[in-house]
């Protein structure tokens, strides 16, 4: 699982990643900006919704070595190891 320390740190660091990208748009871009931002937002939290069915073997899947969950945590920006092998930071899940 993911602790609430690196849940909040995610949450931090792509915040701050929003903020920086959101000086470089043209003034007339940032309502289409946000707009976007909140629909992504929203599919995310939808997606990841613990209401879903869930299954053993999507849960083996998601927590799998270079799986879903060890490319959040490389959002921490802490140095994450699996199997030997350092991941790359701020990996795409």
């Amino acid at each position: 699982m993911l602790s609430a320390e690196d849940a909040e740190i995610i949450y931090r660091n792509a915040d701050a990643m929003i903020e920086e990208e959101r000086v470089l748009l043209a003034p007339g871009d940032s309502a289409w900006a946000r707009a976007y931002r909140d629909g992504v937002s929203a599919g995310a939290f939808e997606s990841a919704s613990p209401l879903d069915v869930k299954n053993d073997e999507a849960c083996r899947r998601f927590a799998a070595p270079g799986g879903v969950l060890a490319k959040i945590r490389t959002w921490t920006g802490k140095q994450v190891e699996e199997g030997g092998i350092i991941l790359s930071p701020r990996t795409m899940p």
